[in-house]
């Protein structure tokens, strides 16, 4: 088997090599001194822990271990915050912007998931929906209806023309249908939902179009199903265009272009008054000015570089070091529907050799420097990437042949990769056009991948870059209208597997290039299982015929990254509202 040949190539390029080098340096000389003890020390290793104390080294999967700090909250204080990129898309969340921005963050969903302490992942208790937005649900013996009651006393922010009045099932109302009508994931939704009716002025009731065993676990995902905005708002475009109304427990105060966005609490929240004051989020897109406002302790946390993380440990000894690792996600890049069944990439064993021709284990390791963390005594959660999340109740392992003989078309081998494009009539390799966003060029992964394909002689990339973030989701992720293959998303099921089965390996979905019969009808019957127990051996079959068929490119293997930040966040596995700010914070009033 070829040896990797891009850290050299990689290390040769002026401007990462000064990152290659850096980082090289600093885990070196970290892991020396943390191996050695420093100078005269002793041969101490770093330590892991489940208590949120300073310098502490902690894993979010362990986090329902966190205790529940309630009892000592004290009340104020601004939380010092940032946002690495500015909002470009308005404040409408129904036209297209993406979770977690400031056009989203007002609203709420009618459900909401469940965590907390004493809430293990992976529980009967962690996979719960707990009623939200909705007093309560019920869903019918054959899963295909579901039922809402309203919650009595939500009321929207203070804002004119709502100005604080209570939530109706009217808003419900116009936001289901304002959703289905111009929202860009509507399709999702549609596709599953025959109808909805509201009988009365406290019931909403959603009847699906055939039973289907996931909705409820969709309620949460803002690519299937829909926020409530007040009904001023889906009446004024223009209005929702431009300002946010919402119920959650924060509130748009101040918003600068390419500067800052600042919240205010909601003292109205129906969940209870929060105890944060304010939250000051500037805009910082540049990373070196995030660390240093980091280190200044102007913000409270910051995500550096895998290779620079154990030299932040070491020059911010007292902050929280943080490992967290998507475990439901599937790292893809989806191929474009124009001339997928004549392009050279229309024959599965040419999509299977492009994955086998990369050395994604290799750039895991060097994308983590996985040794230098192991030196230091601190575990790299990682995760091998397949067709479908790495859930342990149904989830087939290819390093352990699980899948058969499918399982050696996860595994990288240059050589067998060009056996399979020969044997497909491409044995001199094939260009491909590669469709991605211009923020994607430079980082590490695109460099990485790029120089790995050029080694491997299987494909010849041939980038196409998109500057508008909503132009390139229209494009690619939601309608596979182009030609080629997308760059790597980030991968999220968003809560369940559907969302990538039927979106991407259907022949009905949003953005599905290959697709087949016999993956249809496994994806049809997962939809309409009766129960988990029933659904887990069609999800191990469909994993077998994805493998087969390879309907999606697959991306990087999956690694913790690592979030730093000081000891002043409490409640910090609990709901947003509940956090609160120690008093030993500096500057804790801004």
């Amino acid at each position: 088997m070829a040896t990797a040949s891009w850290k050299p190539i990689y290390a040769s390029r002026p401007v990462t090599r000064r990152r290659f080098l850096a980082g090289s340096a600093s885990l070196a000389g970290a892991a020396a001194i943390l191996a050695c003890g420093g100078e005269g020390g002793s041969n101490t290793r770093l330590e892991t822990s489940v208590e949120r104390k300073p310098g502490a080294i902690l894993y979010t999967r362990d986090s329902y271990q966190w205790p529940d700090e309630t009892s000592g909250a004290v009340d104020g204080g601004v939380y010092p915050g940032y946002v690495d990129t500015d909002n470009t898309a308005g404040f409408d969340p129904y036209l297209g912007a993406s979770a977690m921005t400031i056009s989203t963050d007002p609203y709420e969903f009618l459900l909401r998931p469940n965590y907390g302490p004493g809430i293990k992942p992976g529980t009967d208790a962690h996979n719960e929906r707990i009623a939200h937005l909705a007093q309560s649900y019920e869903v019918s013996g054959d899963n295909a209806t579901f039922t809402f009651k309203l919650r009595r006393g939500v009321k929207f922010h203070p804002v004119a023309p709502v100005n604080g009045r209570e939530m109706t099932i009217e808003d419900w109302r116009e936001s289901s249908k304002r959703f289905m009508e111009i929202h860009p994931n509507s399709p999702n939704w549609n596709e599953v939902v025959d109808k909805v009716e509201f009988p009365d002025a406290q019931t909403m009731v959603v009847k699906a179009k055939f039973p289907y065993f996931p909705f409820l676990i969709r309620m949460i995902d803002e690519d299937f199903t829909f926020t409530i905005m007040p009904k001023e708002l889906h009446e004024d475009g223009k209005l929702a265009a431009t300002t946010p109304i919402g119920t959650n427990y924060r509130m748009l105060d101040k918003y600068l272009p390419s500067a800052t966005q600042e919240y205010k609490r909601f003292d109205g929240y129906w969940q209870g008054k929060p105890y944060i004051d304010r939250w000051n989020l500037p805009i910082i897109p540049e990373y070196a000015n995030r660390y240093s406002q980091f280190m200044a302790k102007n913000i409270h946390s910051f995500i550096p570089k895998m290779t620079e993380a154990l030299k932040v440990h070491q020059e911010a000894p007292e902050a929280l070091m943080i490992a967290n690792v998507q475990r439901d996600g599937i790292p893809r890049a989806i191929f474009g529907k124009w001339e997928a069944a004549t392009a050279p990439w229309g024959d599965p064993r040419v999509r299977i050799a492009m994955h086998r021709s990369i050395n994604w284990p290799g750039i895991l390791d060097f994308m983590t420097g996985k040794d230098k963390f192991s030196a230091a005594g601190i575990e790299v959660d990682t995760v091998f990437t397949t067709h479908v999340p790495a859930e342990a109740n149904y989830w087939l392992d290819p390093r352990k042949s699980e899948l058969g003989q499918e399982s050696e078309n996860y595994l990288y081998n240059v050589a067998e990769a060009k056996k399979l494009v020969a044997a497909a009539g491409q044995p001199d390799g094939f260009e491909l056009p590669l469709v991605a966003q211009t923020t994607s060029a430079g980082t590490d992964v695109w460099t990485l991948y790029l120089d790995e394909a050029r080694k491997g002689g299987v494909v010849m990339l041939v980038p196409e870059m998109m500057q508008n973030r909503t132009a390139y989701l229209d494009r690619t992720t939601r309608t596979a209208e182009f030609k080629g293959m997308q760059w790597f998303s980030g991968g999220s099921t968003h809560g369940d597997v559907d969302y990538v089965l039927f979106r991407n390996y259907h022949s009905s979905g949003q953005a599905s290039a290959y697709t087949n019969p016999k993956l249809d009808q496994l994806i049809d019957s997962s939809r309409r299982a009766v129960s988990w127990e029933k659904r887990l051996p069609i999800l191990r079959d469909i994993q077998l015929e994805a493998a087969r068929l390879w309907p999606v490119q697959l991306g990087e293997h999956g690694f913790s990254d690592w979030r730093f930040e000081w000891p002043w966040l409490h409640n910090a596995n609990q709901q947003p509202y509940q956090y609160w700010l120690g008093q030993d914070m500096p500057r804790r009033n801004g």
